[in-house]
């Protein structure tokens, strides 16, 4: 939840610039056709 006390998602993301981009700007969930590239890409 962010700092508005509302929930932020985003899809479909499927590059890590983008996902790192949402990520940074603090969205809540990613939806992505690519999970385990995603997730270690922003770790």
């Amino acid at each position: 939840m962010n700092k508005c006390e509302q929930w932020a998602d985003s899809w479909t993301i499927n590059d890590i610039e983008t996902a790192r981009h949402f990520r940074d700007l603090g969205v809540d969930s990613i939806t992505t056709d690519f999970p385990k590239r995603i997730r270690d890409g922003l770790k």
